[in-house]
């Protein structure tokens, strides 16, 4: 797992190599850890360590030289890439453009090999507009653009075999989940009862010997040649160029203040016009202190820089603008949907109430956003967000004034049509004997009970009918039955 286990001038720990030679021939796994702010990766895995586990994970700092960086993500099965959010969805600086230089350099080591693991750790997740699935695509979509555009040696791994993807989230350092999701992420390399246990079935492992062996072959590849010392006269222009920067970004910061004082308390009408007044004047403050520098290269590329930090700083005060006039669009449309009577147009009503807010939103929304479309501020998603409310809200509403019967529609409305049928039964349960009298219709109903009274004729009396006598006749026990 070591992969600078042979390079004595390189920043890798001498101690990784004596863990791979103890290997043997069992299974390892190499992580190079990237990123300028690597707070979750090494509180997760330390720093160019070991990390004890089912299979043993050597820890590569890769954010030492660009070098000894490209050497580590080379000779790695996963690379550890930390970002911030708003760093990858702004394409920042600090963002996935990280990686440019590492696999630039990492291609022409070992244009080809085994498919790696980007695991991207993204840091203060919450304070995004966006979703987790929204930010992986994202992170997907700027991961591909940069691997078309690293000019990939002939022969070298596709995209598609070279790289995998995974995202992982995690809350602000500060906040009060950090230490459980950095318990998580370690979970993920050294805890195989985890479902996201990245080495199972020996997935992103390889031979501690044969990496060994790779990572010497691929620390005794010549350097890339370098580029040309700069003269003199271009070290003094990028000098200057930088001196410049400092200054104009100092009295940008001044006038940021200011407004960002503002657009704490309440919606600034003009904070797009004010916004681009601050940009213009600090840009024109660098041109002026470096025009005697044009044919310098550093004058156009320390603008460029002085451009994207300027917008960075003026992005955050530009969303609490959008999210304040987004609030306070919503708070008015509220109220008047709260104010109006039921009618027989109320949906007309309502379709005009929502083309009126809207239009006032779009044109307030207009002026927060500086003049200069280039830097691509944009409110798109409050805008969305907006939008989909006010349709939810006219629909309850005209939902509401149906259920209360105050309100029926009469386009595109099927009326419903019910089919009844009603009898009369007078007695249901049948009739109540205290109220039924008999009548000539009714059928008398006998059923007999005890056995026929038997006579018995006295002594001498005999009539030819053979019915007995009168007088002996007698009731018998079974007549009382």
């Amino acid at each position: 797992m070591l992969l600078v286990a042979t390079a004595s001038a390189s920043s890798m720990m001498p101690s990784l190599s004596k863990t791979a030679k103890a290997q043997g021939d069992g299974r390892m796994a190499a992580v190079a850890c990237c990123g300028a702010d690597r707070s979750a990766s090494i509180a997760a895995l330390g720093s160019g360590t070991v990390l004890k586990g089912p299979t043993p994970v050597a820890v590569l700092d890769a954010a030492s030289s660009v070098s000894d960086g490209a050497l580590a993500v080379a000779a790695s099965q996963v690379v550890l890439l930390e970002v911030r959010v708003a760093d990858l969805v702004e394409r920042g600086p600090n963002g996935l453009d990280q990686l440019r230089p590492l696999l630039q350099r990492s291609l022409r080591l070992s244009p080809t090999g085994p498919k790696k693991l980007l695991l991207l750790a993204v840091v203060d997740a919450e304070s995004s507009e966006l979703s987790e699935g929204a930010v992986s695509a994202l992170a997907a979509q700027q991961l591909e653009e940069l691997w078309g555009g690293l000019g990939v040696p002939e022969g070298a791994s596709a995209f598609e075999d070279a790289l995998e993807l995974q995202c992982v989230f995690l809350p602000h350092p500060k906040a009060a989940q950090f230490a459980s999701s950095v318990e998580q992420l370690k979970a993920r390399f050294a805890d195989a009862g985890a479902s996201a246990y990245l080495f199972s079935d020996g997935r992103y492992t390889a031979n501690a010997a044969a990496l060994l062996e790779s990572a010497e072959s691929l620390n005794a590849l010549p350097a890339p040649a370098q580029s040309t010392p700069e003269s003199p006269a271009a070290v003094h222009a990028a000098y200057t160029c930088l001196v410049a920067l400092d200054g104009a970004t100092k009295e940008f910061q001044k006038g940021l203040s200011a407004l960002k004082k503002a657009a704490d308390a309440s919606v600034v009408p003009d904070f797009g016009e004010q916004a681009s007044a601050l940009l213009d004047d600090a840009l024109d403050k660098y041109d002026a202190a470096t025009e005697a520098l044009k044919p310098h290269k550093a004058r156009a590329a320390s603008r460029d820089a002085l451009k994207a930090n300027l917008r960075r700083a003026l992005l955050p005060p530009f969303r609490k603008q959008v999210s304040a006039l987004q609030k306070q669009t919503l708070a008015k449309f509220r109220q008047k949907l709260a104010a109006l009577r039921p009618s027989a147009e109320v949906e007309v009503e309502l379709a005009a109430l929502r083309k009126d807010l809207t239009m006032g939103y779009e044109a307030q929304a207009e002026q927060l956003a500086p003049a200069d479309k280039s830097l691509g501020f944009s409110d798109v998603f409050e805008r969305r967000e907006l939008y989909e409310t006010f349709v939810q809200g006219c629909q309850a509403h005209v939902e509401n004034l149906r259920v209360q019967g105050l309100y029926l529609p009469t386009k595109r409305v099927v009326f419903p049509v019910d089919f009844s049928a009603h009898w009369l039964m007078l007695n249901p349960f049948g009739k109540d004997a205290r109220y039924d009298a008999v009548g000539p219709g009714d059928k008398p109903l006998f059923r007999p009970t005890a056995s026929p009274m038997r006579l018995r004729a006295t002594g001498g009396y005999k009539p030819s009918s053979q019915l007995q006598d009168p007088k002996r006749m007698v009731f018998t026990d079974k007549m009382m039955k």
